[in-house]
């Protein structure tokens, strides 16, 4: 038996390169269309989401064979759970994935806050340089404070 998986979002190459591999799958990429993925969702096994596509109930009406949804992301924000419940639909996230990233993504903000990036960035774009009001704040013999250590805090320390 073959499965119908349908892609509404964007994925990067490596992802999309595993589910072509699959064997036994058969992959349709429509990315975040509306339109697109009404018309895919009817001979869909599988739904592969992001936080840009919401899963409604009359998405969910029309996707008959419909069996999963799996949001690429944490959370499942945008997807109506219960009515995909009631018709049976298998609602999931990936937790983590983007753990890593989001850690990096808070040393950014915080250098980029502590340093002042966005300001002086701002300030030579519109063609004024005044050095002194742009120092920033050096990170060293400071202490950070993690609020909760799940998932990214723990990357975080």
């Amino acid at each position: 038996m073959t499965y119908s998986i349908l892609v509404a979002t964007t994925l990067n190459e490596d992802a999309l390169a595993l589910l072509h591999a699959a064997p036994d799958v058969a992959l349709t990429v429509v990315n975040a269309d509306t339109s697109a993925t009404t018309s895919a969702i009817e001979t869909a096994d599988a739904l592969i989401i992001r936080d840009d596509f919401p899963v409604d109930a009359a998405l969910l009406t029309a996707g008959k064979r419909l069996k999963v949804i799996g949001r690429a992301g944490v959370g499942l924000a945008g997807i109506e759970v219960e009515a995909a419940t009631v018709r049976g639909v298998i609602v999931m996230n990936t937790p983590g994935a983007n753990a890593i990233a989001a850690a990096e993504y808070t040393f950014a903000l915080l250098l980029a806050l502590s340093r002042g990036v966005i300001p002086a960035h701002n300030a030579l774009t519109a063609g004024e340089w005044q050095r002194a009001g742009h120092t920033g704040l050096q990170l060293y013999g400071k202490t950070l404070g993690i609020i909760g250590l799940g998932r990214v805090g723990r990357r975080v320390a």
